[in-house]
């Protein structure tokens, strides 16, 4: 639900802009493949904006998705026709491509913002190509975890009694270098973390519209229920 949720909390909210994840799984089911043409009942003048991320990592809890046996021109010409500017991050240098993306959705979004004569403007969505378990276990008892459904929710289920298994979550978790994150010497957290921090009242934790209740809640204007009666 989480692309019609995105869509319904940018209508009537002009300077609201939501970016909004949603796996290939859950992208081919009814609901989701609807909420995709949303976007035809915005108004970038009037309300907020949309910016949807497929996570394509080619499977779903037991097979792969239909979008992950799609090429990257048909995805293209499938979200092209969906009326978004779609934008395909892939491959190498993931990271830094993905960064790139979200500036140039950003721009693209508030040029258009700022011209509301453009009919039927095309928002951009971005389709994010990774492995499924991604930096997870390569392989676990000659199965093929990363990249395979398998990687699917808990891969190491047997950790606490397997020896061998215990040290593939250690391996995995340590791949992360988080002693590059938490140094003793400098105090909790590297220094050059806290200075990509967002301001406070731009965290997503203390934003309004994820909170949501007594904020944003407004209660419909309904009549009296007992003259219908």
């Amino acid at each position: 639900m989480h692309c019609q949720t995105s869509y319904g909390a940018a209508l009537d909210n002009p300077d609201l802009i939501v970016a909004c994840l949603v796996g290939d799984g859950e992208a081919e089911t009814g609901p989701t493949a609807g909420a995709w043409h949303i976007n035809k009942l915005v108004n970038p003048a009037k309300n907020g904006a949309v910016l949807p991320i497929l996570h394509l990592n080619g499977y779903k809890i037991s097979a792969p998705t239909v979008y992950g046996r799609m090429s990257d021109e048909e995805l293209m010409a499938l979200f092209s026709g969906y009326g978004y500017r779609p934008y395909i991050v892939s491959g190498e240098n993931l990271h830094q491509q993905m960064e790139d993306v979200l500036e140039r959705s950003y721009a693209l979004i508030t040029d258009i913002k700022s011209h509301p004569e453009i009919v039927a403007p095309r928002m951009p969505m971005i389709i994010m190509r990774t492995l499924k378990g991604w930096t997870g276990p390569k392989e676990l008892d000659g199965n093929k975890i990363e990249g395979n459904c398998l990687a699917h929710q808990v891969v190491l289920t047997e950790a606490k009694t397997d020896a061998n298994q215990l040290k593939m979550l250690e391996t995995w978790l340590r791949s992360y270098n988080f002693r590059e994150l938490f140094k003793k010497d400098q105090g909790f957290i590297d220094p050059f973390l806290s200075d990509i921090f967002p301001e406070p009242n731009k965290c997503m934790g203390v934003s309004k519209h994820a909170h949501g209740g007594g904020r944003v809640y407004q209660p419909l204007k309904l009549p009296d229920a007992s003259q219908f009666c």
